[in-house]
């Protein structure tokens, strides 16, 4: 209550401060009540029942959303469309509710063969989903996510005291799960690929340049 009333504060002081622009104060109103609307869940008694619906349709949207842009992807051309595949189906817009869907997947106790495999294929079309937003974020996202997630197992096994041994396969299957994804996900869609160098170089090449002229 009190981070709201907080916010409310920055709100109506930045409204009044900014009265010039008055013209722009019911997009303004509309665009708070909105990010606002977030905190009415404190006020909301949420069970079980409520979690795993909220669980089920994050995965089920994500994987509507990745089909639907995998088959938009085929029919402009596929690999053939280069740099621009990010112009015809890109979008950084959604990019963190495939990260937020790619861990529920990773993280759903599958307790039988037909169920695991299953899960793993949810976890393939979403990544090529992810893939195919040719997001700079995304890619960000997933990659710090994917660190997150090794420390927090390693955080895990040596709280629990856990062998040594346990936790060095944990953390072999876990990247040559990666990688192996990586490779063939990569050698599907080439496009990602080039697109992700591009975004390191990018990234890197200022870096570079500074430490050069030092």
């Amino acid at each position: 209550l009190f981070f709201m009333l907080t916010l409310f504060v920055i709100f109506f002081t930045a409204l009044y401060d900014h009265h010039e622009n008055l013209h722009f104060s019911f997009r303004r109103i509309a665009s708070f009540i909105a990010f606002m609307s977030i905190f009415t869940l404190m006020f909301v008694k949420i069970d079980n029942n409520m979690l795993w619906a909220f669980k089920y349709a994050i995965v089920i949207f994500t994987l509507y959303s990745s089909i639907d842009t995998l088959i938009q992807y085929i029919n402009f051309g596929g690999a053939e469309l280069g740099t621009y595949a990010k112009g015809k189906v890109g979008t950084n817009r959604i990019g963190f509710v495939y990260v937020l869907a790619l861990w529920i997947t990773y993280f759903f106790n599958s307790k039988t063969l037909l169920i695991s495999i299953l899960k793993h294929l949810v976890v393939s079309i979403i990544i090529i989903g992810l893939l195919l937003t040719f997001s700079r974020s995304s890619m960000i996202a997933l990659f710090s996510s994917i660190i997150v997630y090794f420390f927090v197992t390693i955080l895990i096994y040596l709280r629990e005291k856990k062998s040594y041994g346990k936790l060095l396969k944990k953390l072999l299957l876990s990247i040559a799960y990666i990688v192996g994804m990586s490779i063939v996900l990569g050698n599907l869609f080439p496009n990602t690929v080039s697109e992700s160098n591009r975004m390191i170089f990018d990234y890197i090449s200022p870096v570079h340049k500074s430490l050069s002229v030092k």
